[in-house]
Formats: structure tokens, C-alpha cells, sequence
């Protein structure tokens, strides 16, 4: 799983109140930080319930353009109303989501919570917990192929708060005020419990260590601990398969811009993508890389997304590709034309809540080794499919392989391909770009190399992209 396993930033009301009453039930640890002029009362849902935005600190001392422009909101999430902070908050939301027999705890609090919200909130109560209702039930189902599938996980953005680690001036924001400060430690702190230790248990044996030892005073504020985590730099992790799999950390390995402070960040920092080019020059046919972001994106997203960094809305739409960043972007690059990376390089990747299967080749050159860019994204989110079907489109029309478009692009010395899904059916005809909620299954060849690539999506359909076709 490549990321956003929780939704930490977008949360609904009745899945806040369950936290909380799950919290109470169980008698989760917390964090007791010091929250400034914020109490823990305050935290409480019948104070803070769709309310939360108004607890967050604002950015301060910036000129009226710059306010005007740029808002006045840290937490860059358009539905952060019910965002976790508290850690016990964000240890329930794991269980939550994971296991369907602790929702029996809090059924009945959530309905009653109900009484107690009025008003247009009130409707939007009850659609939510319509909706988490469904996910209740689907929730045995995922347990059982979880149970039965050996499965690794890294986190994104979502498991913690959007935009992560964006950009320096994100970053300065946001980790120089108390409460945004903390909210991400406890993040971090859940993530190393609930998905980080069981990736690579040796790593993260530290971490764990100082954990259970604070677990014995009930309270997991700890100075001394909070900077130990902000300074590991062990979430990334590779398994020594055939092939061997290599899992990228992209969200604290940034390489943070030299020109502005508002710029993004590259994905990783110099250091460890030399670390990721040891990895490649290893002898090897073939290598899977996951990486939560795709290397190799839709061209023409990536334009806008660029276009609107260069005015100052990177917040809007996510300006968090490899590209976007002209170190990290050719670093990258070099690295996968070189003659001592593997024939074949495979990438999983998934955050952009469609999928599409894109390999890549370098020009002018006899050489075969190829790249695959496999993305699927995601079990649930989906991208508006109109808006999907517009970008596909004049993707496929400005960045076809001949395009001479390409040469202003930092992938331009090697010629990228775009496989569309078979024509099982006449609506996915010459579909380069998928939107439906899926799983990806990747098949491999007896040496490592590709040998076929489907989406098995959420209505049970399987869907086969045409690796010979572009």
C-alpha cells in the first residue's frame, strides 16, 4: 500500500466521535502536550466537532498580497474541520479503519451523538454515517485478505496532514507552532505502532524500545522522544525478494528548494537518491520500486500543476511531482538511463487517485532495457472521470511519443509510452487513464521482468492493460 492508509486530515463527524468514545472505552494513552491556548476540553467533540479549523494557529506576519494570495490557513486541507490531533485520536482512527469488531463499542454513541448536531450539519451527519455504515460492512472482507496476504505498507500525505513537508515555507509554518507541531508527532508516533515497525521491525526497534517504556507512565509527551522521531530517517526500507523490492520514503527525505521558500520541494534530497542509485547498480534484471508518488505522471497534469506553482497556488493542486524539481527531477532521470541500472526497472505508485500503466525507453539507442510506470490509485477516492477523460485526452494528443513537445520536458531523452487498457469492453476503448476505485495486480516472469499489469476494481471486474500496444 503506497500511501494515505488513513485519512488523518479528512475525517467525518461521526467517525471523530467514534474516535473519541472509542478512545474513552478502550482506554487509549495519549499525549499530554502543551497546546498553547488550547485545552484537551477543547479537543472534546461537543466543542470541536466541525469546528476544528478555528484551534489551528494561522500564519502570521505576511504582507496583505501574501494573505490575500495565499490565505491565512496552515493546514492546507480543504476539509480539515475534523482533522485528529490528539494521539489517542489518531490511535483509534487506526483501529477504526482496520478492524471491524471495535465499531460494536461505539454504535450506539454515534447515533446518539446525532441528537446534539443541528441544522445543515445534522444532514451531513447522517449521510457520513450512512456512508461509514458501508464501510462497516465491507470492513470483515478487508481483514480477511489481509490476514491472508503477506502486505507492507509506506505512508503519504494523508497519513499524517496534507501537503506534508511541501515546502520550506510548509514546513516553517507549520512545525513552529505547538499544536501542528505535536499533531504531526502523534501522527508519526501511530504510523511507527501501526504500519512503519511491521515494514522492517529491526529499524524501528529504537523506536519501539522508548515507546513501551513511556507506555508504563500512561503518557507518551516526551521532549527527547519527539525529536528522536523528527530525526529518524529509517521509514524507507527495502526487501530482499526476487526481485528485490525497494520502498521509497518521499515525504522526509525532501529536498527542499534553493530559490523560495514557497517553491515545492523535490521528493528526496541528493543524499538518498545516491543511496536509491547503489540500490539500482546492484547486479539485477529487474527491480520493483515503489514509490507513493509516480515517477513518470500524466504530462499534461503536471503542466497545470506547474503553471500554477509559478503563480503561487501550489497549495491548490498539489504541486508534489518528481518533476517538479529540477535537481531531484535530473538526479532521477540519470539514474535509470544509466547502463548500470536493471533491464527492467518496475515502479508502483498510486496518490493520484487514477491509474495508467506507462512505460519509458531512451532515445536513440539499441538498448532494451525498459521502465514501467505502474500506477493504481486508490481503493476508494476517484478522480472526477469527465475531468479524467479531458486530460487523457489532450495528453495522448500533446505528448504522443513523436511530440515535439517533449524535448522541453526533463524526461526528454526518453520516450514515454502510454498503454491503454484492453478493449474488453467498447467504453474503455484507446483509454489511456482509469478513474474507478481499484486494486493492482502486477504479474512477473520467471526473471523478474513484467508480465502483465490489471486493475481489479471495486465492482469485480478485472481490467488488462496492453503491454505491447501504446
Amino acid at each position: 500500500m503506497t500511501g494515505d492508509q488513513v485519512y488523518a486530515d479528512d475525517v467525518s463527524a461521526p467517525m471523530l466521535v467514534a474516535a473519541q468514545a472509542l478512545s474513552k472505552k478502550l482506554g487509549l494513552f495519549s499525549a499530554e502536550h502543551e497546546l498553547g491556548n488550547v485545552s484537551k476540553q477543547q479537543l472534546d467533540w461537543r466543542y470541536s466537532l466541525n469546528n476544528r479549523s478555528q484551534l489551528f494557529p494561522k500564519k502570521e506576519d505576511q504582507s496583505r498580497w501574501s494573505e490575500f494570495w495565499h490565505g491565512t490557513d496552515i493546514i492546507s486541507s480543504r476539509f480539515h474541520d475534523n482533522h485528529l490531533i490528539g494521539l489517542d485520536e489518531f490511535f483509534a482512527v487506526y483501529l477504526l479503519t482496520w478492524s471491524s469488531s471495535v465499531w460494536s463499542f461505539v454504535t450506539d454513541d454515534v447515533e446518539k451523538a446525532e441528537e446534539k448536531v443541528h441544522g445543515q450539519l445534522k444532514v451531513a451527519y447522517q449521510n457520513d454515517w450512512q456512508a461509514l455504515k458501508g464501510f462497516i460492512e465491507t470492513l470483515p472482507d478487508f481483514e480477511y485478505a489481509l490476514a491472508n496476504t503477506p502486505t507492507m505498507m509506506i505512508f503519504d500525505d494523508h497519513d499524517v496532514t496534507d501537503d506534508w513537508n511541501l515546502s520550506v515555507d510548509w514546513e516553517e509554518h507549520v512545525y513552529g507552532h505547538l499544536i501542528t507541531r505535536q499533531m504531526i508527532r502523534d501522527a508519526l508516533l501511530s504510523y511507527t505502532v501501526f504500519q512503519g515497525w511491521g515494514n522492517n521491525p529491526d529499524n524501528h526497534q529504537p523506536l519501539i524500545n522508548t515507546i513501551k517504556q513511556l507506555s508504563m507512565t500512561g503518557d507518551f509527551a516526551d521532549n527527547k522522544f519527539t525529536e528522536s522521531l523528527y530525526d529518524f530517517n529509517d521509514w524507507h526500507y527495502e526487501v530482499q525478494s526476487q526481485p528485490k523490492i525497494v520502498v521509497l520514503d518521499t515525504r522526509t527525505h525532501r529536498w527542499r528548494s534553493e530559490t523560495s521558500a514557497k517553491n515545492p520541494s523535490g521528493l528526496m534530497d541528493f543524499k538518498y537518491l545516491e543511496e536509491l542509485e547503489r540500490q539500482l547498480f546492484e547486479p539485477q534484471t529487474s527491480m520493483l520500486l515503489v514509490s507513493p508518488a509516480p515517477v513518470f505522471g500524466v504530462k499534461a497534469i503536471e503542466v497545470v500543476q506547474k503553471a500554477c506553482a509559478l503563480v503561487g497556488k501550489e497549495l491548490l493542486v498539489d504541486v508534489e511531482n518528481w518533476m517538479a524539481h529540477q535537481g531531484s527531477a535530473k538526479k532521477l532521470m540519470n539514474m535509470l538511463r544509466h547502463d548500470n541500472a536493471p533491464d527492467e526497472v518496475i515502479i508502483m505508485s498510486g496518490d493520484v487517485h487514477y491509474s495508467f500503466c506507462f512505460s519509458a525507453e531512451r532515445r536513440f539507442s539499441s538498448d532494451t532495457d525498459k521502465i514501467w510506470q505502474l500506477t493504481c490509485s486508490g481503493f476508494k477516492n476517484q478522480f472526477p472521470p469527465g475531468l479524467l477523460k479531458f486530460f487523457d485526452y489532450i495528453d495522448r494528443f500533446l505528448y504522443s511519443p513523436h511530440s515535439l513537445l517533449n524535448l522541453f520536458t526533463k524526461r526528454r531523452k526518453l520516450e514515454i509510452e502510454h498503454h491503454p487498457l484492453k478493449a474488453q469492453a467498447s467504453r474503455f476503448k484507446q483509454r489511456n487513464l482509469h478513474t474507478q476505485s481499484a486494486a493492482g495486480l502486477v504479474e512477473l516472469n520467471e526473471d523478474g521482468t513484467l508480465k502483465g499489469y490489471s486493475l481489479i476494481t471495486s465492482d469485480n471486474h478485472q481490467l488488462f492493460f496492453d503491454l505491447e500496444e501504446s
